[in-house]
């Protein structure tokens, strides 16, 4: 975040990982992809949201 200017954009890729964050036991990989969503998701400096484009695609804004 400190290297992101306010109106800068947060793009990731492969936030859905073919669906597999919406498993009730996710793997390790998995896991990690679902902390990093709720953490730019809960995040007050950013507004994100997710485009269920093939694995997914965040696009975050930097407020």
């Amino acid at each position: 975040m400190p290297r992101l200017r306010k109106g800068g954009l947060l793009i990731s890729d492969n936030v859905l990982w073919s669906g597999k964050v919406l498993h009730h036991k996710p793997d390790g990989d998995t896991a990690g992809i679902l902390t990093y969503n709720r953490l730019i998701y809960s995040s007050k400096e950013l507004f994100t949201t997710i485009i269920p484009l093939r694995d997914g695609v965040s696009v975050s804004v930097r407020l």
